[in-house]
């Protein structure tokens, strides 16, 4: 009998027992556009010169050493690009500068689809250009990661050419699209 007792006293107790309280969490996820580019110097690009009379002047280096990394949250229903356009110097007639950007290796999330590709890389002018679209909330990963940025050099018009040495800086914006 005791036995019984002190059972039907524990559930009596536990069903007392019971109360609730309630606390409001408030949360802040802020919009995020930050983008780094990861590299050891400035790229060198140089037309180089035939080794036969007749043959043409010709660019067989490209510069891919340089790493484009990102980190974006969007607002709802956004999404983001990136572009690239040349914002001092200017190129010597009769020679382009193309920019080509691989598939993107690590990250997370929606890290966009390239429009200047590897195989279809895009002529860099002073008007900012789309190299990377449809970019969401991601993050590439920091350092060798991300998009790999392929330059290199390319001839329009070859009457057009004279010597030059010159330095031209690249901008890359990331902005809502």
């Amino acid at each position: 009998m005791r036995k019984i007792l002190i059972v039907i006293i524990g559930i009596l107790t536990c069903s007392w027992g019971y109360a609730q309280s309630r606390v409001r969490v408030n949360l802040t996820i802020p919009p995020v556009a930050i983008i780094n580019i990861i590299s050891t110097g400035n790229s060198e690009l140089a037309l180089l010169n035939p080794t036969e009379a007749g043959d043409m002047v010709n660019n067989t280096k490209v510069d891919n050493t340089k790493w484009l990394n990102f980190t974006s949250v969007v607002n709802r229903n956004t999404s983001r690009v990136i572009q690239a356009n040349i914002s001092a110097g200017t190129l010597p007639t009769g020679v382009e500068l193309k920019l080509g950007v691989s598939g993107s290796i690590g990250g997370t999330g929606l890290l966009g689809v390239p429009t200047a590709t590897e195989s279809s890389p895009i002529s860099l002018t002073h008007s900012p250009q789309t190299i990377i679209g449809s970019i969401g909330g991601a993050a590439t990963g920091i350092g060798v990661t991300g998009y790999r940025l392929n330059y290199s050099l390319g001839i329009t018009d070859y009457s057009l050419l004279t010597q030059y040495n010159g330095t031209l800086e690249i901008t890359f914006t990331i902005r809502d699209n």
